[in-house]
């Protein structure tokens, strides 16, 4: 197939480059413009030190990789070229910021899409399955965590840089507000922004809690979920085993059938570990980019109503912070 759609990438850094590799060895996007601080010197692409000079070429889209705190202001600028648009997470920093760009992407019949990654990952795809088709049962806890030491963002907190992702995952799986938010973390006196924090959501009928950090001194991704018939985790450094059913669950009685103080039986059974298929999470995103430029069928998980949501829940906590 014929590389048909011009392609920008913005940024050219420590994400940048994920998508320079992946670039390359597509058949679909052709990459003919690279803007950045410095010449990445990509064979057979044209360099640019500014995003204005694209106004003067044919490029179909472009792929946005910058610092957070510039998503918004590159993303208006590129959306008023009449380009196709990928952002990496978040979009935005702000839900005005937001529902402006979807505004101008709308009005221009322009696809604005979120790079949330984790969304394409094939062992939370087999987790959203899992809970859809109700082997967990109610859920009724869920535990997110993702730390490490460092890298350390100079432009937003530990709140946009890693909190989105989980958010995100979460917003998947309960498309709702949640009802209460108590939020608490560490801000040194050195930083603007927080470096730890720890999140507590209330939903009707679930109880979700969040911790972030980049002052870690390990790195951990992990989901813990609970539900009335299973339990799961999700460990994405164990390559091996990422996805572990628990036949654990944990169930009331009747006072009377009981006669100490303890009022629940617990079930532990076997566990189970699923064979998923593996892929590569980021190429799936630019396989549904195309699918979205092409006006074809593409994955419905990722849409505007989730970016405002994810975007609604991390400013709740950014201000339940502040109070």
């Amino acid at each position: 197939m014929t590389k048909s759609i011009k392609t920008a990438l913005i940024g050219c850094g420590y994400w940048g480059k994920n998508y320079l590799r992946l670039l390359e060895k597509n058949d679909f996007f052709q990459l003919t413009h690279v803007v950045d601080k410095a010449d990445p010197n990509v064979d057979g692409v044209e360099y640019l030190d500014d995003i204005s000079r694209l106004k003067d070429t044919d490029v179909d889209c472009a792929i946005v990789c910058t610092p957070t705190s510039t998503h918004f202001e590159i993303s208006k600028q590129l959306l008023n070229m009449n380009i196709h648009l990928l952002v990496e997470k978040p979009i935005a920093t702000s839900m005005s910021e937001v529902e402006e760009l979807y505004q101008t992407s709308e009005s221009k019949e322009l696809v604005l899409m979120t790079d949330y990654t984790f969304l394409y990952n094939s062992v939370i795809q087999k987790i959203f399955k899992t809970i859809e088709n109700n082997e967990l049962g109610n859920l009724q806890y869920l535990q997110f965590e993702r730390s490490n030491l460092g890298p350390i963002r100079t432009d937003v907190s530990v709140i946009w840089d890693l909190l989105t992702h989980d958010i995100s995952i979460l917003s998947s799986i309960i498309k709702d507000l949640p009802k209460k938010i108590n939020s608490s973390g560490l801000l040194r006196k050195d930083k603007k922004f927080h470096d730890v924090v720890n999140v507590a959501l209330n939903f009707d009928d679930i109880f979700v809690n969040c911790f972030v950090s980049w002052l870690h001194p390990e790195k951990i991704r992990q989901i813990r979920f609970v539900g009335d018939k299973k339990m799961m985790i999700f460990d994405d450094l164990n390559t091996n085993e990422p996805l572990k059913i628990l036949d654990k669950a944990i169930s009331s009685i009747d006072e009377k059938d009981f006669e100490n103080s303890s009022y629940f039986n617990f079930k532990v059974g076997d566990t189970f570990i699923p064979f998923i298929e593996n892929s590569e999470p980021l190429m799936n995103v630019l396989l549904d980019f195309k699918r979205r430029i092409l006006k074809q069928p593409f994955n419905d998980l990722n849409n505007k109503e989730l970016t405002i949501q994810v975007t609604s829940i991390i400013e709740s906590v950014l201000n339940d912070l502040e109070e």
